[in-house]
């Protein structure tokens, strides 16, 4: 390879040795040894109703470098993980503000779900979406992905476990940040589809093929008498803007440890009717009030709008060059723009539907954590997760359909309840002996309702969704559950020299929609690791 400019330099990086950057100059040969990065092996990770540090690891955790993205115009958590976690999947759908699918691993199941386990600020995220959180509220996100690491989360945690803990106070006086982006979306990929010219020519090869003539539409045949075209994925673009404004403000002093903000973030993607914006807000207090008491809470609030319809691809990438997406008034959308076939107009409902999806979303941990004795300590954990939506539908009278107006409602309502009693004890039983226990006995409920209403013939259009009485051919639905769970947990750490590390954990979890006699499940782990570069026969060669 030929490098024209003696400025270029090459990157060298591997997951646990410290990063190089060489110049290229003139060399034909670039020798590169990588050293070890010890401060790598120091850092400390989340590792459930815990942290450790990364060399003490019995488990498979990988941390992600949430530095690195600061930078990225991510509108949620889970775009935060793209590409930077060995073992974790993120498939993307392209839509704004969604966070996609998210696996680790692999697929654990094929008929359930593969959604991992979401773990915020140390309690689980029951009911909540990595599209909640706003991604400059995170501190560190960490990732537990085998069966040592995530059996403390018992049958929860079968597809891995996502720890997110967020910002809290650092500095000792007031800090006030201001951090706001704006940019624009495009078309990553468009198909190389056939333009005017190249359809009529192909038209005509199959007239030759089929030994006959292969009739346009009356559309079609009047288009190109009056030679107008379109290019169907431009008629469903639209301008697609990005922006985040976001305030905070953090501080700490000798008792108080204090951290809030509050962001809007707003997208569109390149195709109408794909919108998404977020208002946020996150409050983090905590207070040592004496010696051996800290008391705090976490908490934070997000509702998420994704209104509108977004106009269908597949049936734009079914348009004819000369098919005609509006009536003669310019300003209607035309059902059938190719005068027949099955191909319907791709910004029918965009433009005439009015579609209305709302996610409120509120999470709060209230934690109190007392020392007890040499090593010995007790936490308590309050957790209240409610999760409100609201999906409501209008689809108008449209003449040209011959349809009168028609529409739905659906709200629903969950309420998770968290309860956690967490005893720690930790302890240096001799010179190169360590010990950590760590017991748990949690109360888990889920409380959820929704209720469902539609009605077709609406004769009158003025209220849309809010005058479903007036129609006919109701639906009515209404639901509701109630779920209950207790989980004991036990781990056992023992730490020999700093060599050898053992890891013994238990959870059992019961659940109330569990049948009679099989209330109960035990999830058992034991895990082993060896600091062998530590070893004195290593460090000699």
């Amino acid at each position: 390879m030929f490098v024209a400019d003696d400025n270029v330099v090459l990157f060298f990086s591997f997951v646990g040795y410290a990063s190089q950057v060489i110049p290229v100059g003139h060399r034909t040969q670039i020798p590169v040894l990588l050293k070890i990065d010890d401060k790598s092996l120091e850092e400390v990770v989340v590792v459930g109703y815990g942290t450790a540090k990364k060399k003490d690891l019995t488990g498979a955790v990988s941390s992600v470098n949430i530095e690195d993205t600061r930078l990225q115009p991510n509108t949620n958590a889970a775009q935060i993980l793209r590409g930077t976690t060995a073992g974790v999947q993120v498939t993307d759908n392209g839509r704004p503000g969604q966070a996609g699918n998210i696996r680790i691993r692999g697929i654990n199941s094929i008929s359930a779900s593969t959604a991992p386990l979401i773990v915020l600020d140390g309690i689980i995220y029951a009911g909540g979406s990595l599209a909640d959180i706003n991604p400059n509220d995170i501190e560190s996100i960490d990732i537990l992905k085998d069966a040592s690491s995530t059996a403390i989360y018992g049958s929860l945690a079968t597809n891995g476990v996502i720890e997110i803990t967020t910002k809290k106070g650092k500095s000792g006086k007031p800090k006030f940040s201001l951090n706001s982006y704006m940019g624009a979306s495009d078309y990553a990929y468009l198909p190389n589809y056939r333009n005017a010219e190249q359809y009529l020519a192909a038209r005509k090869d199959a007239e030759r093929a089929e030994g006959g003539a292969v009739p346009f539409s009356v559309i079609e045949l009047a288009n190109i008498a009056a030679g107008k075209t379109i290019n169907p994925f431009d008629e469903i673009k639209q301008a697609a803007p990005m922006y985040n404004y976001e305030l905070s403000v953090s501080g700490k002093t000798d008792r108080v440890n204090y951290f809030f903000s509050g962001a809007y973030t707003g997208s569109k993607s390149p195709v109408k009717g794909d919108n998404f914006t977020r208002l946020s807000s996150r409050l983090n207090l905590g207070v040592q009030a004496t010696d051996w008491l800290k008391i705090g809470i976490n908490s934070g609030f997000s509702s998420r709008d994704n209104s509108g319809i977004r106009a269908s691809l597949l049936n734009t990438s079914y348009l004819s060059p000369y098919a005609s997406l509006f009536l003669e008034d310019g300003v209607s959308p035309n059902p059938l723009p190719q005068s027949w076939g099955l191909v319907s107009n791709p910004i029918l409902g965009t433009l005439l539907d009015n579609n209305k999806a709302v996610t409120n979303i509120l999470f709060s941990n209230a934690y109190a954590d007392v020392s007890i004795w040499k090593g010995l300590s007790y936490k308590l954990n309050a957790g209240y997760t409610r999760t409100d939506s609201k999906s409501f539908f209008y689809s108008p009278s449209y003449a040209p359909l011959n349809r009168p107006g028609s529409g739905s409602k659906r709200q629903g309502e969950n309420q998770n309840l968290t309860l956690e009693n967490i005893v720690k004890y930790q302890q240096k039983i001799a010179k190169n002996h360590s010990l950590d226990l760590t017991l748990l006995y949690g109360v888990y409920q889920l409380t959820s309702q929704s209720s469902f209403l539609s009605s077709q013939n609406i004769f009158n259009d003025a209220l849309g969704y809010n005058a479903l009485e007036i129609g006919e051919g109701y639906v009515i639905d209404a639901s509701a559950a109630q779920n209950r769970q207790i989980s004991s947990m036990a781990r056992l750490g023992y730490n020999i020299a700093s060599k050898y590390f053992f890891t013994l954990s238990m959870r059992r979890d019961g659940y109330s929609a569990f049948g009679a006699g099989k209330k109960y499940g035990v999830f058992p782990a034991a895990a082993f690791s060896w600091n062998i570069s530590d070893e004195d026969f290593f460090k000699n060669n």
